[in-house]
């Protein structure tokens, strides 16, 4: 079993109506009763994972997300797509609202024991208007000095916005007689707003010649 796209990232206005369809395959050998519902998350950990718990109520987009067909049945190794509509309030606050659609399994027995499987995806709903935007670099951890690659460094950004950013950064490494020896980009992380989002990286392979003495690393921020 299978769902797609992992996650969505929608703009739009107070009042507005969108449509979105999410895909979910029976890779198995049996029909399968499926039960389509919207819920809440709340960031688990500083790794990007999410656990179904409420959430506070202005950040919430639980109520907007209406299935289709809450309720099919899906035969074996099919695709089937699975249509939601999202209400936006006309009153919505603007910035980023945020929830899962998930798609769970409903009566599926295995050697007489009742098993539910649970799939989904986190939808990113930014509401248009005057929003705040502010992503900071929390800490950044570099090692001290290094013989030889690779290095891991770890950087933690902090929203303190309305709206969820795409953090990245840039790096360069240079040796002992300053000369860049190798340069890589930090990988492109959602943060939501009040989360702190940790981004890790590996840079550097081969041999350099000299100690290594300096890791730069230049955060930057870019709109969702």
């Amino acid at each position: 079993m299978a769902t797609r796209p992992a996650h969505f990232e929608i703009t739009a206005n107070p009042g507005d109506r969108l449509t979105a369809t999410l895909y979910f395959c029976n890779g198995t050998d049996a029909e399968l009763p499926v039960h389509m519902e919207s819920e809440d998350i709340r960031p688990q950990d500083e790794e990007g994972h999410v656990a179904g718990e409420s959430e506070q109520a202005s950040n919430s987009l639980k109520d907007w997300v209406k299935p289709e067909y809450p309720d099919v049945t899906v035969f074996p190794k099919q695709e089937i797509a699975l249509n939601f509509t999202i209400d936006v309030p006309a009153n919505a606050d603007p910035g980023t609202h945020w929830g899962g659609v998930v798609v769970r399994t409903v009566g599926v027995s295995t050697g007489g024991a009742a098993v539910q499987a649970r799939l989904g995806t986190i939808v990113l709903l930014r509401v248009s208007g005057e929003a705040k935007e502010k992503l900071a670099l929390e800490s950044m951890f570099v090692p001290g000095f290094l013989e030889s690659p690779p290095i891991l460094l770890e950087a933690r950004f902090r929203n303190e916005g309305t709206v969820h950013e795409v953090s990245s950064g840039e790096i360069e490494v240079r040796n002992m007689f300053g000369w860049l020896v190798a340069t890589s980009t930090l990988p492109v992380r959602n943060v939501l707003p009040g989360d702190v989002r940790k981004v890790e990286a590996s840079v550097g392979d081969g041999l350099w010649l000299g100690k290594i003495y300096g890791v730069f690393v230049r955060a930057l921020r870019r709109r969702a």
